[in-house]
C-alpha cells in the first residue's frame, strides 16, 4: 500500500471527482426524464359518462320537481322545469329567462304552442330523444320551431320528407311552406313534379287554387308524357272543381 501521503492526497480527489461525475450524471439523465412525466400528468381525465349521467338526475329531479324554478304552462299542460337546464338547450329560452321579465317569474304561460308537443320537447331537452310520429309532428314542428330546437325541426323535417306520396305531397310542400323549412319545401316541390301524373289523380290536387295549379304546369322539370296530356289533366282539374261547386250549392 502507497504511503506517500502527496500519492494518497491524489487517489482521494481522483476518487471525490468521479462520485462528483457520477452523481452529475445521474442527476442530469433524472432530470430528463421529468419532463416526460410533467407532460404525461397534464393530459386531463376525461369521463365521457359524466354529462349524461348529469341530465339523467336532472331529469329525475324535474320528474320529481325538486329545484324546479318554473312551470310552463301551454293549454292544459303543466310542465315544471329548470331555467338553467331550458336557457342552455334554446336560444328562445335563453333570452326569455336573461333579457324579458319572465326571467323574474315561475309560471309561464306560452302562446301558440300545443301542449302535448311543449311536454316532448321539453322531455327532449333533458334526454335528447323524441319521437316523431304521424300523430305528432304537425303540432311538434311549429312548436320545435317556435322554441328555436332546431334538431327537432330537422328531425321533423326529415320525418316529412321519408313520408311523401302522391297522396299527401302537396300537403306537405304547403306544411313546409308556412313554417319557413326551405330545404323540405324544396324536396316536396321537385317530388310533385317529379309524379307529376299520380299527384293529379289525388285529392290534394282538387285543392289547389288556379294561380298554384298554373304555376305548378308552367314549371320547366314538370314530368309528363307530353303537353297533352297535361292539357287533359287540366281540363279534368276544372271540370271537377266546377262540379264541386255546383253540388255544394
Amino acid at each position: 500500500m502507497d504511503s506517500d501521503p502527496e500519492n494518497l492526497d491524489k487517489q482521494f480527489s481522483n476518487r471525490l471527482l468521479l462520485r462528483h461525475a457520477s452523481q452529475n450524471s445521474l442527476d442530469e439523465s433524472s432530470q430528463k426524464h421529468i419532463p416526460r412525466s410533467e407532460t404525461k400528468h397534464k393530459l386531463p381525465y376525461r369521463n365521457p359518462q359524466h354529462f349524461p349521467r348529469a341530465f339523467d338526475n336532472l331529469n329525475l329531479m324535474r320528474r320529481q320537481s325538486q329545484l324546479c324554478d318554473v312551470v310552463l304552462v301551454a293549454d292544459s299542460m303543466e310542465v315544471p322545469a329548470h331555467k338553467m337546464v331550458l336557457a342552455s338547450c334554446s336560444p328562445y329560452f335563453h333570452a326569455m329567462f336573461t333579457s324579458f321579465e319572465e326571467s323574474r317569474q315561475d309560471r309561464i304561460v306560452l302562446q301558440g304552442i300545443d301542449g302535448s308537443a311543449l311536454q316532448l320537447l321539453i322531455d327532449y331537452v333533458y334526454t335528447a330523444e323524441v319521437l316523431v310520429t304521424e300523430e305528432n309532428v304537425q303540432v311538434l314542428l311549429p312548436a320545435a320551431n317556435l322554441l328555436q330546437l332546431t334538431d327537432v325541426r330537422d328531425a321533423c323535417c326529415d320525418f316529412l320528407q321519408s313520408q311523401l306520396h302522391p297522396t299527401n305531397c302537396l300537403g306537405i310542400r304547403a306544411f313546409a311552406d308556412i313554417h319557413g323549412c326551405l330545404e323540405l319545401l324544396s324536396i316536396a316541390e321537385s317530388y310533385v313534379e317529379q309524379h307529376f301524373t299520380e299527384v293529379v289523380e289525388c285529392e290534394e290536387f282538387l285543392s289547389l287554387t288556379s294561380q298554384q295549379v298554373t304555376k305548378l304546369i308552367s314549371s320547366d322539370r314538370l314530368t309528363t308524357p307530353s303537353e297533352e296530356k297535361v292539357c287533359t289533366y287540366i281540363t279534368s282539374y276544372y271540370l271537377v272543381k266546377v262540379l264541386l261547386v255546383y253540388f255544394e250549392r
